[in-house]
């Protein structure tokens, strides 16, 4: 990567499912939805009842007082996502020159209750009632030009109109400027337009679901499919360059490709021509990619089209898909920047969501679905690394079951990911990866039988005896036969300190490896273990694995960290062999 990659410092998420990235986040990885009946205005004229609506959002609460009267609902929510992405980034703006500072947002539908307010005004009042902010507060780049009016961001600022593929045509743009003359660019977008006026005009693509069943209004991939669930909102997302937010440990994830296409009446789609572009631009592999965040229509022909290309260009069930925003609904101009969004926290943690209420998936694509036990799992962290693809689409032109135990799914896989979206004719793709976090890769071989390397190793209340650091290791909870929350306590240092931790661990037996994640972070953002057993012709090689990012306030930088466990690590691990070479010669010795 070059000092001018593009990295995604702050996310302001505000959708359905959430007010800021982690309430969003947790409501994905518990399958909350957003989804309910429409409270902007009564519905019960119109043929759709359902949509995503941002329940708990008031702008006079959220949004400069004076703001609300001159700007639609979508620029509110905008400039709220701005602030929380900004803070989320920890950017100082005085630290930036005003021209190094951009703001490119993606919109597909504009003002549009703000101006079915200003028509109602026109034809039951008169010309004289219509207010004079109709001129701005309707037009598709208001919200990019009031966060840079706001935030004195006087560099170039645009908007992409292209409905679901403007957002990820956004992030294409914000990388073009960081490579230029641009330090940050405010990107992402927001769309709202769940009005009579605004559903009316959704209404005109026949692709909306008519359901009244939240849980079975939005079905994508499933034989049972019937069109998509509306929403509003989105996310605001930070860009910066790659070279001062890693110098800093700053970052979510760095965006590698871009790619975009356009589709003819009559013709093939150019969607799978797109998405290898971007990954080309990105100099990854089809192989490389462990999910794909899908655009999921809902719409039967459309949904088929897009398997279709998943499986030209992955093979068939080559790789997991995932469709998350059947718990917001489609948003739009807001729809790709908020998969984004949730790409990157799964990156974050490790973690692929499910798609809730599928039970008839089409053949041919492995959606992961509630009650699936398995994400892909072709390779370790460190080997080549792991890839997250989003795919969207437009109308203008494992996880494990979540009863109980850690609602996730561990993937194999470093942090890395690529994103793709199409939209009608337009056809764009993305490709993005986490690159502002540690990663340690250390093995050792141990000549032993690899039943009792398994065995030892894995025997958690064992493990102040195997290793040299921890005091004490007590298991707290079980979640089914596999997983379990345990927590580990170091002898005190030389403060007399004694620090202590909880974890999840999940192992599996038949692939010889284990996931664990800390649930007690500590000085991390996220710490993320991976211990994988391979069976050698000089004995069993354990090999572990840690992905990891630190906290801003951390009183260790990543690379000092990093150095750290490297070191400790190897201590540990041959005190592990040590140990465990010892009991294979007993049990030798006595039988």
């Amino acid at each position: 990567m070059n000092g001018k990659d593009m990295v995604i410092t702050g996310l302001g998420v505000v959708a359905a499912t959430g007010m800021d990235a982690e309430e969003h986040w947790e409501s994905v990885l518990a399958g909350k939805s957003g989804i309910g009946r429409i409270s902007h205005f009564d519905p019960s004229s119109y043929p759709v009842a359902l949509a995503g609506e941002v329940g708990e959002f008031s702008a006079r609460e959220r949004v400069p007082r004076q703001l609300v009267p001159q700007t639609d609902r979508w620029t509110h929510l905008a400039l709220y996502g701005a602030e929380s992405a900004l803070a989320d980034a920890g950017v100082d703006l005085a630290a930036f020159d005003e021209y190094e500072m951009a703001v490119v947002t993606s919109s597909s539908s504009g003002g549009t209750e703000f101006g079915q307010h200003e028509m109602e005004q026109l034809y039951t009042q008169g010309p004289g009632w219509v207010g004079v902010y109709q001129s701005i507060a309707w037009f598709y780049a208001a919200t990019t030009g009031q966060i840079s009016i706001r935030h004195g961001m006087r560099g170039p600022c645009g908007v992409i109109s292209a409905e679901q593929a403007g957002g990820l045509d956004a992030l294409g743009q914000a990388r073009r400027l960081l490579r230029g003359q641009s330090r940050l660019v405010v990107t992402g977008g927001t769309d709202a337009s769940l009005c009579p006026y605004g559903l009316v005009a959704q209404l005109s693509s026949g692709m909306l679901s008519r359901s009244e069943q939240v849980d079975r209004a939005y079905l994508p991939f499933d034989s049972d499919a019937a069109g998509y669930v509306p929403g509003e909102g989105g996310a605001i997302l930070i860009a910066e360059r790659g070279e001062s937010a890693r110098a800093e440990g700053r970052g979510y994830g760095a965006v590698l490709g871009y790619a975009a296409g356009f589709d003819l009446p009559g013709r093939p789609t150019s969607l799978a021509r797109t998405v290898r572009r971007a990954l080309a631009d990105a100099r990854l592999d089809p192989d490389d990619v462990d999910v794909v965040y899908a655009d999921a229509m809902g719409d039967p022909r459309h949904d088929q089209e897009e398997a279709e290309v998943i499986t030209e260009v992955f093979g068939p069930c080559g790789v997991p898909v995932t469709a998350p925003k059947v718990l917001s609904g489609r948003l739009y101009g807001g729809g790709a920047p908020l998969d984004v969004a949730t790409a990157l926290l799964g990156l974050r943690d490790g973690v692929v969501p499910h798609t809730p209420g599928v039970t008839r998936p089409l053949p041919g694509i492995d959606l992961v679905r509630e009650g699936a036990e398995r994400v892909r799992a072709a390779r370790g962290p460190g080997d080549r690394p792991g890839v997250r693809r989003v795919q969207r689409r437009g109308g203008a032109g494992p996880d494990r079951p979540l009863s109980r135990g850690p609602p996730y799914a561990p993937y194999r896989g470093g942090p890395r990911a690529t994103a793709a979206s199409h939209n009608g004719h337009n056809r764009t793709g993305a490709a993005f990866m986490s690159e502002c976090a540690g990663h340690t890769d250390n093995s050792i071989v141990i000549v032993a039988p690899l039943e009792l390397v398994w065995e030892m190793t894995n025997d958690v209340e064992s493990w102040p005896r195997l290793f040299t650091e921890y005091a004490g290791a007590e298991i707290l909870e079980r979640f089914g036969d596999d997983t379990i929350r345990f927590r580990l306590t170091l002898h005190p240092d030389e403060n007399g300190q004694q620090w202590s931790w909880t974890s999840d661990r999940t192992v599996n037996e038949a692939e010889r490896t284990t996931h664990s994640k800390r649930v007690q972070t500590g000085p991390f953002k996220y710490m993320s273990l991976f211990w994988e057993y391979t069976q050698t012709d000089d004995g069993v090689r354990l090999r572990w694995v840690q992905d990891f990012e630190m906290k801003p306030q951390a009183p260790v930088s990543l690379a000092a960290m990093t150095d750290r466990l490297n070191t400790n690590t190897r201590v540990q691990l041959e005190h592990i062999k040590e140990r465990v070479e010892a009991r294979a010669e007993q049990l030798s010795n006595a039988g």
